[in-house]
């Protein structure tokens, strides 16, 4: 069982009470490319630790700022987003992949992906949609991992 925020004083349901989070930031995609800081180095080596040329699932890359990091440090990155004007703000290069998806349905092979990321974007996902994608890109061998990952965003 797990324990989720309630947000009662916004909505009963802040997400849903949004609008639709693949197309929210449609019309400020360049602005957003353009004034969005990046991430420390040190988040992206703490990430990468252990791994030798990781494939990486970046779940809502938006404009790819964080899929970037990850491949300059050696990761061949599948950035996952649904939003096309978004998308199209990734730079896709040897080891960025942008995909045309979402967090609960990549469309990446099955145990195809070492990593997976969510920089600033875990808050728009349906938490148990995507735990089950999750569990279905990432090798069975990585239970225990995956399953210290779920306990940390609960």
């Amino acid at each position: 069982m797990h324990a989720y925020r309630t947000f009662s004083a916004v909505s009963p349901n802040p997400v849903a009470a949004m609008s639709d989070s693949t197309t929210r930031f449609s019309d400020r995609a360049d602005d957003y490319a353009r004034f969005r800081p990046t991430y420390p180095r040190e988040i992206v080596d703490a990430i990468l630790a252990g791994f030798d040329n990781p494939a990486v699932a970046d779940l809502g890359a938006g404009t790819g700022i964080s899929s970037r990091l990850l491949a300059d440090a050696g990761a061949r990155v599948f950035a996952v987003e649904p939003n096309a004007p978004m998308r199209a703000q990734i730079v896709s290069s040897t080891n960025v992949t942008p995909i045309d998806g979402r967090a609960e349905t990549t469309s990446l092979p099955e145990a195809s992906i070492d990593i997976v990321t969510a920089f600033q974007a875990y808050h728009w996902f349906k938490p148990e949609a995507v735990f089950t994608e999750v569990a279905r890109i990432v090798p069975r061998q990585m239970e225990r991992e995956k399953a210290a990952i779920r306990r940390s965003m609960t």
